[in-house]
Formats: structure tokens, C-alpha cells, sequence
């Protein structure tokens, strides 16, 4: 896969080495430094990270301007590891030993579904050959990275991003250009991790890392590089060669990224911390070099999302034919250490052959047996963690591997027990049976947490345009088996592009993968034709099959008012199912019931056909039949008519709890009583002091009542309380409901006079503006306090206050909307002799007729003695002359 350039019908290799070291055969080579030494080793540390933001990525392509060369790029013709295998044994050993005549299942038509569809790059805008086609797919985005071209997409298929690998990598690259890219969405950090190489002898490893989950112009990567001979303290077994066809994978603890060096021979793995690249760095990494060809060959990282794992592994296959190799990784986030070849005995596998697809005047490149894929998955259901994968094989039209076979086929394998002794638990193939051969090629497989498994790849033969097929398994099919395939992106043109060495070029890579929002959506990235002599990259978006049918729902039946578990039972049928996946996912399974005044709090997965709901029914809910509709966390739906009845029997006792308001003044006006509760329904009726009261129903814990102005026209306590009638209802208990009369408390100051605290007083009630009293109220100063009740609707009125010798004073604009209502304090002028509310001179005649006298004498006048000591006198003159001429309020 390493870029070639081919200008004016010449290729020149990118990389000054590369073609030299490209016609090499692998081959193994004593190492200069033994695995052991290389165990005991710490890991190098290399260079801080690079951070830029998308948008900075951006405007860089858009300066540099479209990066599709004007020129062919080719990958050189590399041996096939096929080539130079040596197989143990008879190839028509090893088969396995569940279906071996046929191990497709006849079904009606597919139990999947295609949902999203659309090509995600082709030939015309990357201008690579082959295009080592490849996706990712995030929480709201999907990821297409081919060789020349990154692509970030929507879920729905609308482009966002489009941006040169040459330029995304700029920072990091160096002068050469880059090949072979991979891209993972790692669920647990919530980041996008990218790698690729650079072609120059020796050449980078180049790692990109995002700082979260959504990438917008603002995201930021952080670039990461190494030279892959510059890792270790004796790297000089891969001194100067090029590490070739990065297979990377992800866990919690490393990045695993295994290759083929062209140049030295053998197989090297890298080993990268991933704590070190998740933030400025420096990178950490640990090499494992000269592995062996004949013990593991293009070595594939294995990822894995358990956030508990704490081993890391490669899988490859090796010179057998009835083998595949597991490496495990010890301690891979600290000083890793790499086992020994863990050998899984499998099915016979065969030399592969380059066919021809329809239309196409060479053949197209199947690569060899290398693995495509190698992710370990959990199987909610079971609870079961197992690795799956799968490669190119030669197989015979009974899907068996055999080198006189006539067909290519796709291989997949599920393995158990890697912490221990790994061992195959399954084994399939998707092959053709037809007499006209199709050929499966570089297919891609894994599970989603159901058990399910998807696997697609391209297609072709005589008959058939370079296509993509897809198959499906079911957790409950038989061991090893999955459906016939289908065809599920098709193509109506020819393919003759990309020539080198007898051969078109097409691969390296394909991809499926399950979207981390619901654990149960595969997504897979499929080269096929999509034009005349052009590669097009296809996302398919594969959805398994829809919930189960709802059957039956226990109890079927639901009261106004109550709230209820309600276990929910489906039917499955072609592996229709519930599926949830648990808390730390956004796509969970859901419940809706039909209608007004159903809410389902919360759903509990049970197993693929049960399911337990919590429903609450308000008081007001509709009577009648429900509906229930299913949504599983893919968006997928199954629907129970009529499944659900709200009835009214056994209606609960109502509950009162608290009313609000609680208190109001007489002659308040009609107002609303808002009354707390619960097991109200919508026959509930409020009442007040044992009489019913127009009444709403606001939901199971709150009504709503009209009270008259009549119901508070008098003072008292009166009791409220929620009727609801048979059948069952009851009657709750009571809140008192507090009327009480208006206290006006105020104070008056009566100037002049030796027991002006004592003194009778006149208070009037007034509307603001206004002369004529409301009401008038006769009391008596306690010592300078006015205190009195009243009966008077809310309100803003005025209080005048008037003694007998005293001027009228009036406190305005006084708000009364409370039981007390305070009045500012007044202060009221002496000298009214008559009480006419004025200080003139028929006040004046009358003291003087007065003057001297006592209250025993016949000419005494109480008016007259106007400070009240008794006697008219001069000190009442004083008084009369300090007022003279002065006016009350009216």
C-alpha cells in the first residue's frame, strides 16, 4: 500500500528505498536483539504532541487547494504472504465440525436492514489506488479515511468535513507523504485516535487524537509521530526498513499497532501508552521486533472497550493452514511484556487467487489471508467477552478451504477464553455455492451487544459487476452459520483501474463497526465500483431486526389515579427482540403508551422478550384501550394495540396534604383554592365546609377549586376536604381554611392635652379621593394606639381620624389585603373648641365665655379646657392662639 506516483506513464516511489526494499520477499532473520532483552526493556519516550484545531486543519487544505494528484498513485507490488506459507498438514483437514457441506442458512430474506446509505469517497476526489478503505463512527458523526482523503460526515450522511490526509497529518508527516490510514471512535475516553504512516525508508508512525467526541472547527487533535526504527535501544533488526500496513487497535490501557516490515523480513509490533497521548505527551511506546514470520504474520492489534481489561493482544495468521496466532500484551499501560505464540486450532484455510469481476480485463487483488478485523466484543445477553475476525480464504462451492477450490471466500472467526487458553468457539465462511463462482473479498465482521453479528465485504465474479454483499448471524443460529449473502450496494459498471503487476489493485481494508450510542447499529465501510473504472467507499448503515411483537401486558389493566409495574411480553420471530444496553449509553429502550394522561417513568430490560415498565395513570386519564409502542435503542419500533386499559374501579381513597391559600380576610372576593394531594382522580370534588365546590382536576396530586365570596363573608374556621365517589373513593381528611376579620392598628398623637392617650377618637373608612365615610368608627386612644376590626373587602382606602378639639388628620392610600393592616402614625392639632374641624374665632368666643371656670361652675364648657387640666384658663388661650386660623382634612 505504499504510494507510488505515476507521472507520464512512469512510476517513481515516493520514498527513496522503498522500491528496493519493496522486491524483497518476508522472510525471517535472526534478530539482533532476543525478545527476552526486548521484554526487559523500558518503553522509549518520544516527542510531545502537536495540537491544532479542525478549523486551523481547514484553512491549511483550503491554502494547499485540492490534493487530488494529477497522477496515478499505486501501492508497489509487494509478495503475498501467501506466497511463502507452509502448511502442516493436508489442507482438506480441520474442517469444522459444525455445518461443513453448507454453512449458510436459507432464510426467506435478510433479518437485517439497510437504513443510511451513501458513498463516502471514490477514486475521483482521493485519487489512490488501492484506497485502504475505512470508517469510524462516533456519537452524532461518521468518519471515512481512505489513502489522499478524510471525510467527516453526519449520521444522515451530510458532508462536514473534507480534508487532504497529507494536510491533516502535515504537522507530523515530514516531507513524505502518507499511507494506510485506520480511525477509531473510542467510547471510553469519548475520542477519535487515527493513525497512519509516512512512506520514507525508514519511515513515521503517525497518531492523531481528538479532545472529545464532536468535531467542529473549534476540536482540537493532538499529532503524535515516532520513526520506527528510532523506538527501542537496539532497534537495528528493523534499521532503515518500512513498516507497512499498520493494524491498529484500541483498549483502555494502549494502542496496539502491529505491521510488516519490507526490508527486514519479519513482523514488529508497537506498544503505545495510551495515557501519554491523551494529553501534550510525550509519547510512550514499547516495540516487540522480528517476530517470526512463520510464527505470526501481519499482526493485527485487537480492540477492545472493557474499561476493566488488563492484557492487550495481536492476532495474525502464521505457516499453518489450521491455525491462527494470538500474542498477549502484559502490563500494556506500564512496561509491556509480549507472550508467546498462542495458537488457536480453526477450519482449513487456503492460498488465496486474484479473480476477475465482470466487466474487469485483469483481475482484482485479494491480498492474502491476513486478517481484515480483530475486535473483542460483549455479548450483553450471555455476558460473554469474545474476539472476532476474519480474512480471505480459497474455499470450494461447499464453503470449505481448499486450495483447488475456485472461489474466494470470507472467513470469520469467534474466540474465547483469551485470558486463559484461547480456544474457537465458532467458525464461518461467506461463500457462493452457485456453479457461476462469487468471490467475497476482504470482508469485515463483528458482533453488536445482542450477540449479533454483521460481516460485509465486496463481491464480484464472471457475472457480477464489483459489488458489496452483506450476511447476517443471530445469537440463536446454528454455531458457525450465517445467512446466504446478499448483495447490498450493487454496481452496474466495469472496473479497470488502478493496474500493477498483472493485477488491479483494490482493498487494503474494509471495516464494520458498532455505533457506541446504542451497542446494537453496525456500520460498515465497503469498497465497491461506484462508476466506470472508479472505486467508490460505500457506509452502510445495517440495522438488526426490528423489537419484538408486543403480546401481552401483565396486568393488561391500569385505575385513574394509580401507579403500576407492568411486565411486558413479546414474540419474537426471525430475531425480533428487545435489547437494551445498559447505563453509559444515550440509545436505551423505551415505552410510550398512546393517549392523554399515561406517563411510563422508567423501563427495566428483563431478556430479549420481556420487559418491565412503571406507569403512572393521572386521575384524568382517558378510559378506554391503549396502545403501547416499543422503540429499541436503533430507533426501530414494535407496536401493541389496544394492549393497556385505564379503568376507574377501585378508584383510591383521596389524600390531603396541604391547601393554598389557607387564610383571607372577610369579604374577600371569589378566588381559586388550590388543594395538594394524591389518589385524586378526575371525579374528585373539593368541598368546603362539607358542601362541594366547582372543582378542576390538574393531575393525581393537585386539584383546583373555585370558593365564593359568600364562603368568606364571615369570620371562622372552615374545613375543606377531597370527595371522590364510588366506585371505590372515600373521603380525605380536612385542612381548616382560617376567615378571619381585618384588625386596623395604627397610632394617634393628640397634641396639647395631659391625658391625650386616653382620649376618644373618630376613625372613618374612605375611598381614596374621597370625603364621604365607608365606615365610621368611634374608640378610644390606648395609650396613643388606635386597635380595631373591621369587616371590609380588600382594598386601598383612606383612614381619617378625628378628636373632639382636634383638627382632622387622614392617612392616605392604605393598602388593606391582609388580616393586619397598619396605618402610619398621625398627629392631630388641638383648638377645635365647637368641633367644627376648624380653629377660628367662634372658637374663641366660646373659651372666652368660659374662661375661668371649673367644672362645677355653671359657665364651665369641657370643649373650652383644651389641654384637660380642669380649668379654662390661659394655657388653653395658648393653645387656641398657636392653632388660630388652621383647618383639618375635610
Amino acid at each position: 500500500m505504499i504510494m507510488l506516483k505515476r507521472i507520464f506513464g512512469l512510476s517513481l516511489l515516493l520514498g527513496s528505498t522503498t522500491g528496493v526494499l519493496a522486491q524483497q520477499p518476508l522472510q525471517d532473520k535472526a534478530p539482533e536483539e532476543s525478545l527476552a532483552s526486548q521484554m526487559r526493556r523500558k518503553p522509549t519516550i518520544g516527542a510531545m504532541g502537536i495540537r491544532e484545531t479542525m478549523g486551523q486543519i481547514m484553512a491549511r487544505d483550503a491554502a494547499d487547494g485540492p490534493d487530488i494528484p494529477k497522477w496515478m498513485r499505486l501501492a508497489p507490488n509487494k509478495p503475498k504472504m501467501d506466497d511463502i506459507l507452509e502448511y502442516d498438514g493436508s489442507e482438506t483437514m480441520g474442517q469444522p465440525s459444525w455445518p461443513t457441506s453448507n454453512a449458510l442458512l436459507d432464510v426467506p430474506e435478510p433479518r437485517y436492514s439497510i437504513g443510511a446509505s451513501w458513498l463516502g469517497a471514490d477514486s475521483s476526489v482521493a485519487g489512490a489506488f488501492p484506497p485502504d478503505s475505512w470508517g469510524a463512527v462516533g456519537p452524532t458523526q461518521v468518519m471515512v479515511t481512505v489513502n489522499g482523503r478524510f471525510r467527516i460526515y453526519s449520521k444522515a450522511g451530510v458532508l462536514q468535513y473534507n480534508a487532504s490526509s497529507n494536510t491533516f497529518f502535515a504537522s507530523v508527516r515530514g516531507s513524505s507523504g502518507t499511507s494506510d490510514p485506520r480511525a477509531y471512535f473510542d467510547p471510553l475516553t469519548n475520542r477519535w485516535i487515527l493513525c497512519m504512516i509516512n512512506v520514507s525508508s525508514p519511515n513515521r508512525v503517525l497518531l492523531a487524537v481528538s479532545a472529545g467526541p464532536t468535531i467542529t472547527n473549534d476540536t482540537s487533535f493532538t499529532f503524535f509521530q515516532f520513526t520506527q526504527d528510532a523506538i527501542g535501544t537496539q532497534p537495528s533488526a528493523d534499521a532503515g526498513a518500512l513498516f507497512d500496513y499498520p493494524c491498529m487497535g484500541i483498549d483502555n490501557n494502549a494502542v496496539y499497532i502491529g505491521g510488516n516490515m519490507f526490508g527486514s523480513g519479519t513482523p514488529s509490533v508497537f506498544v503505545i501508552r495510551k495515557s501519554s497521548i491523551l494529553g501534550a505527551g510525550p509519547i510512550v511506546v514499547k516495540d516487540f521486533r522480528q517476530l517470526g514470520s512463520s510464527t505470526i504474520q501481519t499482526p493485527y492489534g485487537v480492540s477492545n472497550f472493557d474499561a476493566s481489561a488488563t492484557e492487550g493482544y495481536f492476532l495474525g495468521i502464521n505457516g499453518s493452514a489450521t491455525q491462527v496466532t494470538l500474542r498477549r500484551i502484559s502490563d500494556p499501560g506500564g512496561n509491556p511484556t509480549i507472550s508467546g505464540a498462542l495458537n488457536v486450532t480453526v477450519p482449513t484455510q487456503a492460498s488465496v487467487t486474484n479473480y476477475a469481476a465482470q466487466g474487469s480485463t485483469q483481475t482484482l487483488d485479494s491480498l492474502d489471508r491476513r486478517f481484515y478485523t480483530a475486535q473483542i466484543k460483549l455479548n450483553r445477553i450471555t455476558g460473554t467477552r469474545t474476539l472476532w475476525a476474519s480474512h480471505n480464504t480459497k474455499v470450494n462451492n461447499a464453503g470449505n478451504g481448499s486450495s483447488a477450490g475456485d472461489r474466494l471466500g470470507g472467513r470469520w472467526y469467534e474466540i474465547r477464553n483469551l485470558t486463559t487458553t484461547p480456544v474457537l468457539t465458532q467458525s464461518g465462511t461467506m461463500f457462493s455455492s452457485a456453479a457461476t463462482a462469487r468471490h467475497f473479498n476482504i470482508p469485515a465482521i463483528t458482533m453488536n451487544g445482542q450477540g449479533h453479528a454483521a460481516i460485509a465485504s465486496s463481491t464480484y465474479g464472471a457475472d457480477l459487476f464489483a459489488s458489496v454483499a452483506g450476511s447476517f448471524r443471530l445469537r440463536t443460529d446454528p454455531a458457525g452459520t450465517i445467512e446466504t449473502p446478499s448483495v447490498i450496494q450493487s454496481s452496474s459498471t466495469s472496473y479497470n483501474a488502478g493496474f500493477q503487476s498483472t493485477r488491479y489493485r483494490w482493498g487494503d481494508y474494509s471495516q464494520t463497526v458498532v455505533d457506541p450510542v446504542d451497542d446494537m447499529t453496525f456500520w460498515s465501510f465497503q469498497e465497491y465500483c461506484s462508476n466506470t473504472n472508479q472505486w467508490g467507499l460505500r457506509v452502510l448503515q445495517i440495522r438488526p431486526p426490528a423489537p419484538a411483537a408486543v403480546t401481552t401486558l401483565t396486568p393488561n389493566t391500569i385505575d385513574q389515579g394509580a401507579t403500576a409495574n407492568i411486565v411486558v411480553t413479546g414474540t419474537s420471530a426471525s430475531g425480533t427482540e428487545f435489547f437494551d444496553p445498559g447505563t453509559g449509553f444515550t440509545g436505551r429502550l423505551q415505552a410510550a403508551l398512546s393517549g392523554t394522561g399515561l406517563t411510563v417513568n422508567s423501563v427495566t430490560f428483563t431478556n430479549p422478550t420481556t420487559f418491565t415498565m412503571n406507569v403512572t395513570a393521572n386521575g384524568g386519564a382517558t378510559l378506554g384501550a391503549r396502545n403501547l409502542t416499543v422503540t429499541n435503542p436503533d430507533g426501530q419500533t414494535s407496536v401493541g394495540n389496544g394492549v393497556l386499559t385505564v379503568t376507574t374501579s377501585g378508584a383510591p381513597v383521596p389524600t390531603l396534604t396541604s391547601i393554598s391559600p389557607a387564610t383571607k380576610v372577610t369579604l374577600s372576593p371569589t378566588f381559586t383554592l388550590t388543594v395538594n394531594g394524591s389518589n385524586f382522580v378526575a371525579s374528585s370534588k373539593v368541598q368546603w365546609n362539607g358542601s362541594d365546590r366547582t372543582t378542576t382536576f390538574v393531575n393525581s396530586g393537585q386539584l383546583t377549586a373555585t370558593i365564593n365570596a359568600s364562603d368568606v363573608a364571615s369570620q371562622g374556621l372552615f374545613p375543606v376536604q377531597v370527595v371522590t365517589p364510588a366506585p371505590g373513593g372515600g373521603t380525605s381528611g380536612s385542612a381548616n381554611f382560617n376567615v378571619e376579620q381585618t384588625t386596623l392598628i395604627g397610632g394617634a398623637i393628640l397634641e396639647n392635652h395631659v391625658a391625650a392617650g386616653s382620649r376618644p377618637v373618630t376613625v372613618e373608612i374612605r375611598n381614596v379621593g374621597s370625603t364621604t365615610p365607608l365606615q365610621t368608627f368611634n374608640t378610644t386612644l390606648s395609650s396613643g394606639f388606635i386597635g380595631f376590626t373591621l369587616d371590609i373587602a380588600p382594598g386601598t382606602y383612606d383612614v381619617a381620624v378625628k378628636g373632639a378639639t382636634w383638627l382632622r388628620q387622614v392617612a392616605g392610600s392604605v393598602v388593606f389585603n391582609a388580616s393586619t393592616v397598619n396605618v402610619p402614625t398621625l398627629t392631630l392639632t388641638n383648638g377645635d373648641v365647637n368641633d367644627d374641624n376648624l380653629v377660628d374665632i367662634a372658637d374663641y368666643v366660646l373659651l372666652s365665655g368660659a374662661f375661668s371656670a371649673t367644672p362645677s361652675d355653671g359657665n364651665w364648657l369641657a370643649g373650652a379646657d383644651l389641654n384637660g387640666d380642669s380649668i379654662v384658663d390661659i394655657a388653653d388661650y395658648v393653645i387656641l392662639a398657636s392653632s388660630f386660623s388652621l383647618t383639618g382634612t375635610p
